[in-house]
Parts: structure tokens; C-alpha cells; sequence
């Protein structure tokens, strides 16, 4: 299994306040309301920062991750940022797909889980489970993988190769292949199009530079997290969709990826 902590925990040295600042307006575009003394559960917490954030707009804020190292980093990052705060729980270890856990947690105004579910290594389950954290009026903010049919079951193999390569060495060289062939691999020097390739390359590039400002987060530890991150599960819009409206949902917004990478749903629950 990937070693989504130790990704997390190295994301979290380059957390400033402007990453903060970030994650904080990112929050309040998604949902559009205010968060003061809102009950906010941050599923799979990882380094931290949407938590922080959410405390920082004033929501009462429980935070868990199955991954140790992900719930120490968020300590941490509460230490530095908010260590005086009252309103921001951190359970030291704690799992989706436990129901009991689960239902021992209470009840929330947020559910929030960002490309977390789908690592899970049952995704369906997971979604079950964290109505047991619903009520009438709760918000769902989650963000899942879209299912690109044949192009997402090539990234399970690559993705389940990282995992079972052995040496720590082995899986820099494979990332670092990966991550040049696919960023790559539309590029194709003639003399025909070189002009507009070096166009696309400095689009690339300026994309690559300016990409924390999408959330605070950072380029390479997402793309790890991307090419690494197993287990790997997949979903259409209209699955999601469907499931929610089965339970009483409303669909607010959703923001769909054309290609691989994350939709985007927010809910409302309605009865």
C-alpha cells in the first residue's frame, strides 16, 4: 500500500501562510457558506491543511486518518498554526470503513473527504458509511476519481506496480519515468509543430509553477500521490449521482474532470 502519510508529511514542510490562505478561499468558493461553530469532519485528514482551514473559518473540526504518520503531521501542523484551539479534535487513528467507528463519531453539518474514498480499497462501503455521520441539512463535500474506462485501468497497473516494487530507489526512477513519459508524451518535436509545442511546453510549465494556488497544494507531492497512490477505485458522475439521490440528496454543484483526476460533488441532504 502506498505510503500516503509519508507523501503528506513531506507536503506539510512546505506549508506557509499562504498555502493556508489558499486552502481557506478554497473552502469557502466550494461550499459558499459560512462555517462559524459548523460541525466539520475532515475524513482521511492527511497533512492537515483543509482542516486547518475550516478551523480557521470558525468550524468545530474532528479530523481522522487510518494513516498514523497523516494524523501525527496534522498534529503538528496544529501546533504550529493553532495549538491554543479548543475546537479542533484530532483522532489519533481512525478508519471509514469501520462502521462502528464510524457511528461513535456523532453526527456533522460537513462531511469532507478529497480524493480520500477512493483509496480507501472499497469505495462503496465508504460512501455508505459516512451517512452514518449525516443528518437532515448535512453538507457532503467530496472529491472522487472519474472512471475513464480503458485509460483508468491502465493507471491501476502502473499504479499497482509502484506498489510492489520493493526498493524505496526503484520507485523514484519509476515515478520520476512515469511522470516525464506521461506529462510528455503529447509533445512531439517536428519541424512542422515545434512552434506551437514550445507554446504547450511553456503553458506546462507555467502551470506546473502556478499550481499551488489551486487548493495550496503542491505539484509533486500530488503527482505522487497520483502515480503512487494504491488502492485505486474509479466512478462515473452518474453512479455518484444516483447513490446520493437514493439516500435524499440534493446535487448543489459538481465539477467534472475530463480526464484523469478528480469530480467533484457537494450534496445536500435532505431528509
Amino acid at each position: 500500500m502506498f505510503e500516503f502519510g509519508k507523501n503528506w508529511n513531506n507536503y506539510s514542510k512546505k506549508i506557509r501562510s499562504k498555502n493556508i490562505h489558499i486552502s481557506i478561499d478554497d473552502l469557502k468558493y466550494y461550499l459558499g457558506i459560512k462555517l462559524k461553530n459548523k460541525k466539520f469532519l475532515d475524513i482521511g485528514c492527511g497533512s492537515g491543511l483543509s482542516s486547518l482551514a475550516a478551523c480557521k473559518l470558525g468550524a468545530r473540526v474532528t479530523s481522522f486518518d487510518v494513516d498514523n504518520l497523516s494524523t501525527a503531521t496534522t498534529i503538528a501542523l496544529k501546533k504550529k498554526y493553532l495549538s491554543s484551539s479548543k475546537k479542533w479534535k484530532i483522532l489519533n487513528h481512525g478508519n471509514v470503513l469501520d462502521k462502528k467507528f464510524c457511528k461513535n463519531l456523532g453526527k456533522f453539518d460537513i462531511i469532507y473527504a478529497w480524493g480520500v474514498l477512493h483509496h480507501t480499497g472499497n469505495l462503496w462501503l465508504s460512501l455508505r458509511n459516512i451517512f452514518l455521520n449525516s443528518k437532515k441539512n448535512t453538507i457532503f463535500f467530496i472529491a472522487l476519481y472519474n472512471d475513464e474506462g480503458f485509460y483508468s485501468r491502465v493507471w491501476w497497473i502502473i499504479k499497482k506496480i509502484y506498489d510492489i516494487l520493493y526498493f524505496d530507489i526503484f520507485k523514484k526512477i519509476y515515478f520520476i519515468f512515469v511522470l516525464i513519459f506521461c506529462t510528455l508524451k503529447n509533445y512531439v518535436f517536428t519541424i512542422a509543430n515545434i512552434t506551437q509545442s514550445f507554446k504547450d511546453l511553456k503553458i506546462l510549465f507555467k502551470t506546473i509553477k502556478n499550481y499551488e494556488k489551486s487548493r495550496g497544494m503542491s505539484y509533486w507531492n500530488d503527482q505522487l500521490d497520483w502515480i503512487g497512490g494504491y488502492p485505486f477505485e474509479v466512478s462515473k458522475p452518474e453512479e455518484i449521482i444516483k447513490f446520493f439521490r437514493n439516500r435524499k440528496c440534493k446535487l448543489l454543484k459538481i465539477f467534472v474532470n475530463h480526464g484523469y483526476g478528480n469530480n467533484i460533488y457537494i450534496f445536500k441532504k435532505e431528509k
